[in-house]
Parts: structure tokens; C-alpha cells; sequence
């Protein structure tokens, strides 16, 4: 009994190592540990053991501060059949940007009580001109938030997540932020009376005289604000 025990929670950790990276790209042990709920510092032989049956493989990266991974070709082969359709071209190159924001995303997602509901937004929401939340938990949206953008992409951000709440694509969005003075920079912004419209002209925005009574969706739900170390 003892035995198909053990073994059954290996098969569960090896699924949810794949899961992992077919939603995220790449990630590292630390992270896929926490994801795993076990103590990142026993986990050295079964990572180096995923490695071996090439379930997983390095990703050549060594300005990085982690050791990163990605599938590897049987590890590719294996989601392919358990979590069909799913996406798993495999990584190669990370940009450090993408590795910073990507950690908090992660480390967000990986803190949830049952990270297979977890789900990258850019696997699952497409379309022109759709903002995509970094997460989809349940019915609720996450947004990561580690450097503060302008008030125009902020606003222009607020209007895209309302129309993907009345499109029936998730029931609200979470902001989730570095440090409280960002958190409060967004929050006044969302409870100003009107929010500006804005159009797209390139990789840029061009403010219009129209504007949206925010007001009216103020005490709707539609938008919460907390910090990324409460999920650490």
C-alpha cells in the first residue's frame, strides 16, 4: 500500500511539473517546489531525475540567478497525451525582463491550494486589442504588476478588462503589486469619477474626448487591489 502511495504522488508531481511548463514556458525548482508543496531543498534528486529521463532539460541561461527549465522531448511527448490540446514548443532563450516578471507571476500562481487550476490568460484569451491578464484562477483574473506603467496604459488597461468581464471571459480582475505606493497609484486612479478613452496609433496612445462614468461600476467588485508578498 505503502509503495502505490509513493508512487501515485510521484505520478501527480510529474503532471503537474508538465502542466507547469506547458502553461508557463519555463520556470525553476524553487518555484515548481513551492507548486508541489514540498521544501525546495530535498528536491535535488528528483529534478536531477526528471533531467535524466528528459522530462525536463536546463535551459542554457547563466546571467540568471536560477537554474531554469523547460520540457524536455519526452516530457513534451507525455503532455502532449495527458493534457491534450496544449501547447508545448519549448523555450530557449529568456530575457532577464521576462525572467522578473515571470518569477512574481509564478510565485503568485504557485502559492494557490490547487495550482492545476491555475492558468497562464495568454494560452487561453486572443484576439486584437484584447488586454490579457497574466492568470486565470476559477473565474477571477490576475494581473502582476512590477513596474508602474503610465496613467493612459493603466485606464486603457481598466477598459479592456471590462469588456473582457462582459464578454463573460473571467468575473473580475485582481491587481496585484510590488509595494503599496504602486497599489495606491492605481487604486486613485480607478476611483476617479471618469476614465479617459484612448486610441490605439501604433505602439502608442492617443488620448480622446471621450470618456467612461467609472463611477457607476466603483462598487461592483469588477476590480480588487493587494500586494504580491501576500501570495508569497
Amino acid at each position: 500500500m505503502e509503495k502505490l502511495m509513493t508512487r501515485a504522488r510521484h505520478t501527480e508531481k510529474n503532471q503537474l511539473v508538465l502542466w507547469w511548463l506547458c502553461q508557463f514556458g519555463f520556470s525553476d525548482r524553487f518555484t515548481l517546489s513551492k507548486a508541489l508543496k514540498v521544501n525546495h531543498l530535498g528536491q535535488g534528486y528528483y529534478f536531477s531525475k526528471l533531467e535524466k529521463e528528459r522530462i525536463i532539460e536546463a535551459i542554457d541561461q547563466k546571467i540568471l540567478p536560477r537554474k531554469l527549465y523547460r520540457l524536455g522531448s519526452n516530457g513534451a511527448k507525455l503532455a502532449e497525451y495527458l493534457f491534450p490540446p496544449t501547447d508545448t514548443k519549448r523555450i530557449y532563450n529568456v530575457a532577464y525582463s521576462t525572467y522578473l516578471h515571470e518569477s512574481r507571476v509564478q510565485g503568485v500562481a504557485a502559492a494557490f491550494d490547487e495550482p492545476l487550476q491555475v492558468k497562464n490568460a495568454k494560452k487561453y484569451l486572443y484576439g486584437k486589442n484584447i488586454k490579457i491578464p497574466d492568470l486565470l484562477v476559477g473565474k477571477n483574473a490576475y494581473e502582476i504588476e512590477v513596474t508602474r506603467k503610465s496613467s493612459k496604459w493603466i485606464f486603457n488597461a481598466y477598459l479592456s478588462h471590462l469588456q473582457n468581464i462582459k464578454k463573460g471571459h473571467y468575473q473580475r480582475v485582481i491587481y496585484l503589486f510590488q509595494h503599496a505606493v504602486m497599489r495606491d497609484t492605481y487604486e486613485k486612479l480607478f476611483l476617479q469619477a471618469r476614465w479617459p478613452y484612448y486610441q490605439s496609433k501604433g505602439n502608442n496612445l492617443v488620448k480622446t474626448d471621450a470618456t467612461f462614468e467609472a463611477s457607476a461600476i466603483h462598487g461592483r467588485n469588477f476590480f480588487q487591489f493587494g500586494l504580491i508578498e501576500d501570495y508569497l
